[in-house]
């Protein structure tokens, strides 16, 4: 699952979908995606409303804003926000040719670094403006 960042321009029209009328938004060519995990941490450093569904809008000026106050607090929060790797196991098995492994590894948790998050902000900071050079009035997630 992943949560995507784009530019909205003008509204162009009304679209109806079962029932409910919807604005249909011209959107910029530029955008950003990270998976959820990186997202949820990157509204938060943002401070943008993270909802349960990883949705939202927000108006150019407080995006602007919002870039600016991450960098400013970046440093004080980054212990915060710093995720380790983590590996799950299984129960133990027996694999096709016999051996037991009793370990199995279930799945792994890709952790994210302080570098990683500084990374992920000046990515966000990079899109945000070719967004804004796109007539962006707006930065819409999904």
């Amino acid at each position: 699952m992943s949560v995507t960042w784009f530019g909205a321009t003008v509204d162009i029209s009304q679209v109806e979908v079962n029932g409910r009328i919807y604005d249909r938004r011209e959107t910029t060519k530029a955008e950003f995606n990270l998976c959820n995990a990186n997202a949820r941490v990157l509204l938060d450093l943002l401070g943008l409303d993270i909802t349960e569904e990883l949705c939202g809008e927000c108006p150019v000026p407080e995006v602007r804003r919002a870039i600016i106050r991450a960098h400013a607090t970046i440093d004080n929060r980054l212990h915060e926000l710093v995720r380790p790797n983590e590996v799950v196991y299984g129960p133990p098995s027996t694999d096709e040719d016999g051996v037991v492994e009793l370990h199995p590894v279930r799945c792994f948790g890709q952790g994210l670094s302080e570098d990683g998050i500084r990374d992920r902000l000046s990515r966000f900071e990079s899109f945000f403006f070719d967004a804004c050079r796109e007539g962006a009035v707006s930065i819409v997630w999904s």
